[in-house]
Order: C-alpha cells, then structure tokens, then sequence
C-alpha cells in the first residue's frame, strides 16, 4: 500500500497544479505493496460436464452412516486416487479393524469435488495434487484433513463433535475475523496478548484473512519463514481451530528479481504450513468457504480465481445444496477481474462474505441473481501497519460474529478495550430511524442503557440480550430536528459501573455531505461510509496517460473542489466494475466514500519516499488545510498526517440530480 500512496501523492501535488493551475489538493491511501497488474480478460466458470455423485441437498450438517467397508464398483476414475474417510472410533488418526466408513463426505483435489459412497470410499482424478476433504458440521477430523502432492491413497479420519452440536440449532454459535497481522518478530508480545483476548470470548473458531506476515512480497524465504514462525507461535496459543486464508503479502518474493520459481517462494511456504489455499469446512448447518483470489500473470501479481479454482467452487457449491454460506478471502471482490463470474455462482443462497486487506472498516453490497450479499471488510489487527489505529480510526482489533438460526451480525473489537459502543448508522441522517446499539463490554452483560439527543431528549430504549453483546434499540423520529448538527449520547451500566460514548451527526434532507462538512467536521465523518456531493474538478483514472506519469488499470484519483474546499479520493484496485474513464468538470456528483487519516511515518517507511520527497515538499502549499494535519504545517517536518477518501466502489458515483 505505501508504495502506491507515495506515487498517487506525487501525481496530485504535480499533475494537478500542471492541469488546471491549481494551488490545492490532498490524498489518501491506495492500494497495498505489489498489488496486481493489469489483469486479462474476465474470466468465466467453466462448464464440468464430468458425472458427479451428489452430495447433500438440505442444509444441515452431513449425516454420515457407518457401513461394512467394500470395493467400488465402477470407479469413476479408475486409474486415480482412492481412499477412505471412516468412523474414527479411538479418534487415534489411524483407520483401525472394525472402522466403518463414513458416507457423504465431501473429499477434493483442488478441482474436482466428490462425496464419499456408502463404504466411505472417494475417487478422484491422479494428478498429483492435495486431497483434502470438507470436514462435516458435526465433526471432528481426527487425522489431517489434507495430504501433501502425491499420488498415494489417503484415508480421512473423524469423530464425532458434541462441541459443534449446538452450532445446527438457533442456539448457534460464535467466530472471530483477524486480518492483516503483519507479523514479525517486534510483534510476538502484542499477538500473545490477542491471543489471550481471544481465549477468553471462546468462539468455535478463528478465521484468519490473508496478509498474515509482514511483506512478504520483497521478502527471501529465509525471512519469511521467521514471520510465518511468529504467527504459527501466535496460533498455538489459541484453544479453537484457526482457518488461513492466503493474503497478498504472504505471497513470497514477488517483488525480488531473484525470487522466480525457486522453492520456497509464491505461496509453497503457506501452503506447506497450512495446506491448500481454497478449500471449505461445515459448521453446523452452515458452509465455510475459504478462497484465494492471489493469481499471477506476467510475473505480476493479479487478484482473480483461476479458472481451476472456480471450476472447484461451483462442484463444491454443487454437493451442499442450499446450505448458508460463509465465505472467506483477503482482498474485496471489486478488485478481482472475474469477480461476477464468482459472484454468480452465489445466486439464490444466504451469504456472508468476509475479507481484509484495506486496513480499514466497511460492509459493501454485492449483488448476485437479484439478493443483496453483504461484503463485510474488516479492519486490521495491526492497524497502521503497527504504528496506531487503522486509517479510518478504528483501533488495532477484530471481527466477532454471532450466528444465531439463519441470522448472522458481527461487532467489530478494539484489541484491549474493555467495552465497545456502535451506534449502527452513519453519522448523516435524512429521516426517522430505527435506532440499534449494539453494547459489549469484557465485564459481563450490559444492565442498562440510556440515550440522549443534544441532552434534551431522552429516547425510550429497549435492551435486549442477544448474546456476545446487548442491543438497545429505540423508534427515533429524528426527521423532526431541524437540520444541522447534533448529538446523541448514549450512557450505559454493567457490573463495574457506567461507561458513556458520544456520536455526532448531521441532520440534513438532501441525505449526503459537502466539502465544507468533512474539512469541518473530519473526525466525525472519519472512518464513516457517506455520501459526498461536490463538483468534479478532476479524474485521472484507469490507464489514462500522463506527461509525469502512467496511472495503472484500477488505480486513480477523482478530485472535487466547491469553492475553497477541495477533497482527493483515491481509487486503489478497483477493477469490478471499472472506474470511468471521463467525468466532465464542473459537473456535480454524489460519491460514498470513507474518509481517512495516513500519518507521515507510515508514508514515510516507503522506500520510494526519498524519491519523491523534495517534490512533495515543494508542493506542500499547495495543499488546503483540510489535507494536513496539523492544518497551518509550513513544512514537511511539521506535517503529522494527511487527510482524503478512500473510494472504494466504481458504482458508488452517481450523477447529482440537477436543482428543482
């Protein structure tokens, strides 16, 4: 990410003022370290037209029923693998006399899907290439669910999960999102602190979303299997199974000129530690599915599922009916190049996704056969790159999900802090609102809570206990206050005494926040996905070409100014759909987008900052104060922060309606 920050900083300060002669601009964070190249075209999913033994067609965890072992008849693949997922009766990882098979298993090789038959046996394809099976919603695997490369038959073993019993049920069950650890030796004491954290919430299991090392992008495999130590050292603390999804930076050596092919570099270090970088498991009723959407072309990193890996998608889709999904994965889907092809195979079924990589906190809308699938992008557990909070202000931390029935919400925790108060709207409020609190606290259930509006209007709140945390909700006519802004302040009780949080917002008809707003009010609309309304002053997106520079496909930045305001908003990856490529100026426009703060120091530990620095210092006047932080900075040495936006969708830029 700091790479590309520096050179979309060096494009504003020099490209804008070359352009249109102005003396204002600011920038906000892109894309991260070595993200991908110019992908090729979209890829679709194949057709298999290859047999298939169907798997389950209800949700719910596989049933798997003991039977006398026997040979297949008929074997699908005659000259491939075979073996056996049994009854693991002494749960001692080895098939013993007298251990039936299991039925109904889901068993793979990375792109065929196969379910076991009724004496347990699977059958796929020879190619050398991990086997690993799905492990069901109410099992265990008693021996490893996955073999290394070969060509040899493999037996699976299981046994049965009364922990995972309740999770079918609407008793349901709790999990955990980390993302970007950034691990490295100076960090080994902060991640056994989470790791304690972790333990004490007891969920049923961690999912870990990519970028688990530092960089392992200019890394040598010698470095990075020192970073892989350090998380494994973090994971071993933990007393429930922990899931890896591959991230960018674990990617080895893809930026060093000597890395190649050579062993140890791409993905073999995560993939000898971890086993496959797709794959899926059962939860109760619920499929989990990890993907890895790191490709490669040209050398270059992509973000895509390769056509192998979609064609073992919708096999796997295929064998689990119309099981609720949850799916996991590094990098959002609007920068993969196939994202609708995936998106597709999706259609008709309850999703959640949940994936990483901005450093930052935001649930999108991804669309699939007519439903809405919720994106939900968490923060980082490292925050700024372990220099402080996330950009968007969200402390370091992590995602807590609660599954209850088919319902699934999340509340998102700052590693460390004793209680957590999320208000559940954005700070600009057009109209009434069906208020909904969510309250956790680390010293038990929340007793009481109650809300005030500018501390002149008390709103009846009801609390309910829903679990990991209480909500308090409340049927608000905030439509009545006048526009403006105001506060709500909301106090609230639990075994060691009252905490209160405070929340501002704008009360406006139009729905959406001017220039003016966000330079006035940066820490209130910081972090927060809302609607910005301004006049275009500038685009430079996509493969645009310029005299000082070439800004890549999926990069760019959109420049609005109304009057002496003037906001930059970065576009960092953004593939599907595809940024536009001409906005005329002048022309008002309404764009979600998160604001942010990037300190200095963070821009600063790039290795392309010395470069650029004497240029951007020479422009730094330029910059309005809205940009800087502290605003009236005379030098670069005085400058803590600069301000932006972080655009993260193509399709959340609309045309302004023009005035009535």
């Amino acid at each position: 990410m700091r790479k590309a920050i520096v050179l979309l900083l060096v494009l504003v300060l020099a490209v804008v003022p070359v352009i249109a002669g102005c003396s204002g601009d600011t920038s906000g964070p892109g894309p991260e370290d070595n993200g991908p190249v110019q992908p090729g075209p979209d890829q679709t999913a194949p057709t298999d037209n290859s047999p298939t033994t169907p798997g389950p067609t209800q949700p719910g965890p596989v049933e798997p029923t003991p039977t006398e072992p026997a040979k297949p008849a008929g074997p699908e693949f005659p000259l491939g693998r075979f073996g056996t997922v049994f009854d693991d009766a002494n749960a001692n990882g080895v098939r013993d006399a007298g251990e039936l098979g299991l039925q109904g298993i889901l068993v793979s090789n990375g792109i065929a899907c196969r379910s076991t038959g009724a004496d347990g046996v699977y059958n796929l394809p020879s190619d050398n290439s991990l086997i690993f099976m799905t492990v069901p919603g109410d099992r265990a695997s008693t021996s490893p669910w996955y073999s290394a490369p070969s060509t040899d038959n493999i037996d699976f073993g299981l046994r049965p999960a009364p922990e995972k019993a309740g999770a079918a049920g609407e008793a349901g069950f709790s999990f955990v999102q980390i993302t970007d650890l950034h691990a490295y030796q100076a960090q080994a004491a902060a991640l056994s602190t989470l790791a304690a954290e972790l333990n004490s919430l007891s969920p049923a299991f961690v999912v870990a979303t990519g970028d688990l090392i530092a960089d392992g992008n200019a890394a040598t495999v010698d470095t990075a299997n020192g970073w892989f130590d350090v998380y494994e050292n973090f994971t071993a603390q933990l007393g429930m199974p922990v899931y890896q999804a591959v991230g960018n930076h674990d990617v080895v050596g893809t930026s060093r000129a000597d890395a190649a092919a050579g062993p140890g570099y791409g993905k073999d270090i995560f993939v000898g530690r971890f086993g496959p970088a797709y794959y899926s498991f059962d939860w109760g009723r619920y499929h989990c599915i990890v993907l890895d959407p790191n490709d490669m072309q040209g050398g270059k990193q992509v973000y895509r599922l390769p056509p192998a890996q979609v064609r073992w998608l919708a096999d796997d889709l295929s064998c689990r009916g119309q099981a609720p999904l949850l799916v996991f994965y590094h990098e959002p889907s609007v920068s993969w190049a196939n994202r609708r092809a995936v998106l597709d195979l999706f259609a008709g079924r309850d999703v959640n996704l949940f994936c990483g990589h901005l450093h930052q906190g935001v649930t999108l809308e991804c669309g699939a056969g007519g439903r809405a699938i919720p994106e939900h992008i968490t923060a980082a557990v490292c925050g700024e790159w372990w220099r402080g909070p996330n950009p968007d202000g969200r402390p370091q931390g992590y995602r807590l999900v609660s599954v209850q029935g088919d319902g699934v919400d999340s509340l998102y925790l700052g590693t460390g802090e004793p209680r957590t108060v999320d208000f559940g709207l954005t700070p600009v409020v057009a109209g009434d609102v069906d208020l909904a609190v969510k309250l956790y606290s680390r010293s038990g259930p929340v007793t009481g809570a109650t809300c005030l509006v500018d501390d002149n209007q008390t709103l009846a709140l009801a609390l309910e206990d829903r679990g990991p945390w209480s909500v308090a909700s409340a049927s608000w006519e905030a439509a009545a206050l006048p526009e403006g802004y105001h506060r709500l302040t909301l106090t609230a009780a639990d075994a060691t005494g009252t905490f209160q949080k405070e929340f501002e917002f704008k009360r406006t008809d139009s729905g959406t926040v001017s220039l003016a707003d966000l330079a006035g009010h940066r820490d209130t609309f910081r972090g927060q996905y809302v609607p910005i309304e301004a006049p275009v002053f500038l685009l430079l997106a996509g493969s645009i070409g310029m005299a000082v520079a070439d800004i890549p496909a999926g990069m760019g930045f959109l420049v609005l100014k109304d009057g002496s305001d003037m906001l930059v908003l970065v576009a960092g990856e953004v593939f599907s759909p595809p940024l536009p490529g001409f906005l005329v100026p002048g022309q008002k426009v309404i764009v979600k987008a998160v604001p942010v703060r990037l300190t200095l120091a963070q821009l600063m530990s790039s290795a392309e900052w010395e470069a650029y620095a004497p240029l951007i210092e020479s422009y730094l006047g330029m910059l309005p104060p809205s940009a800087l932080e502290p605003p009236d900075a005379a030098s670069m040495a005085a400058v803590v922060a600069l301000w932006g936006a972080r655009w993260l969708c193509a399709a959340d830029l609309t045309v302004a309606p023009a005035p009535a």
